[in-house]
């Protein structure tokens, strides 16, 4: 077989394990060094990914061929002989990378695995999310209190969205109180949206019930 169909032939089995890789990316909640990174790390969790896609098409290949008779090829046979893939077989591949990055995005969001190890006594490492993180996606962070050090205003709302950790931190805020540092009302605003510096902002969860009542909040003073 030519050099350049084989090449050929690994990019196409490459584009499920990306697909897997891009879901897991934009899912998963994990410690982000950068938005835009992709190096060797990236590049092997890409080809891991597509040998899982690959390996688990072959044995639903082999399973259907068993039961019904058929005579379908392995996609990893394929690869090293002159026949093409077809792009129905891309397509399924397709569907296993997505199924493939939801379920590694649950994984690594819930800490499974850690969670696993930590009940063996294996490890007492819970995983490897950033505290921002861990703190903006808390089950129990709603409504917040939000310190705005830049411009000593405290904001008081429903927290919505929140950016990846890094020098900027970003926030969207829904149904906000803004109140002086000194806890005096300023206004109401149905949403709010702030971007400061690390240093510039402090979250607080509000004790419970506090700022709330009938699942709205109070006009309470901080």
């Amino acid at each position: 077989m030519p050099v350049n169909a084989f090449i050929f032939k690994l990019l196409l089995l490459s584009i499920p394990g990306f697909i897997a890789f891009i879901l897991f990316r934009k899912i998963a909640v994990y410690r982000r060094t950068s938005k835009g990174q992709f190096g060797f790390m990236e590049a092997f969790t890409v080809i891991i990914y597509s040998l899982v896609c690959c390996i688990v098409y072959d044995l639903s290949i082999m399973i259907i061929n068993k039961v019904l008779g058929t005579g379908y090829t392995a996609t990893l046979s394929k690869l090293i002989n002159v026949e093409m893939y077809k792009a129905e077989e891309l397509a399924f591949l397709c569907i296993i990378a997505i199924v493939l990055g939801i379920v590694m995005s649950i994984f690594e969001t819930k800490k499974i695995i850690n969670g696993i190890a930590i009940k063996l006594r294996i490890s007492k490492y819970y995983g490897d999310t950033d505290v921002w993180t861990s703190f903006c996606s808390n089950k129990n962070t709603n409504w917040i209190y939000v310190r705005d050090n830049k411009l000593k205003l405290i904001y008081f709302g429903d927290l919505e969205h929140y950016s990846n950790s890094g020098e900027e931190r970003e926030l969207l805020l829904t149904e906000v109180k803004v109140y002086t540092e000194n806890g005096d009302f300023c206004y109401n605003s149905p949403m709010l949206y702030v971007c400061r510096q690390s240093y510039d902002i402090t979250l607080e969860i509000p004790s419970y019930g506090e700022g709330e009542k009938d699942g709205k909040v109070n006009d309470k003073e901080i």
